[in-house]
């Protein structure tokens, strides 16, 4: 992504990536979903402009998948316990819905035979999110 340098550096505070969310990280791959929420949060316009695609490649294989599956839900763990305090009850119960539709989604193309991700994986989700919620609060916030 681009960011207008002169618009980030007039926001007060001026966002920055925290690393702790990077990838390499147990909880890592949520630092632009980070960045980002920091630049919305003091007031910045946040769009979309595709001035250049780039091709993300996913190693191959279902393990590789299933890892991949896994890390995201640990980096969105992390990054709503980061920010639990700027959210409200409702945000949690709407991943929860969202969760129940994706499953949904993915049983009904996995019986109509078409492509979908691995099912444990997706399963999942809701316990990894919890794991990576616990470690940043044990981690980076000493809450327990």
């Amino acid at each position: 992504f681009a960011v207008d340098l002169v618009m980030l550096g007039q926001a007060r505070p001026v966002p920055g990536f925290d690393e702790r969310l990077s990838n390499g990280r147990f909880c890592g791959g949520s630092e632009d979903s980070d960045f980002f929420f920091q630049a919305y949060r003091a007031g910045l316009a946040i769009s979309y402009v595709a001035d250049a695609v780039v091709y993300h490649e996913f190693p191959e294989g279902w393990a590789a998948l299933r890892r991949k599956c896994r890390q995201y839900a640990l980096s969105d763990g992390a990054f709503y316990a980061k920010w639990r305090r700027a959210s409200r009850p409702s945000d949690f119960i709407k991943d929860g819905i969202g969760w129940a539709a994706r499953m949904r989604q993915q049983i009904a193309d996995r019986l109509g035979g078409r492509d979908a991700v691995p099912f444990v994986s997706l399963a999942t989700e809701p316990a990894y999110k919890a794991i990576g919620g616990a470690y940043w609060l044990a981690r980076h916030e000493r809450w327990f």
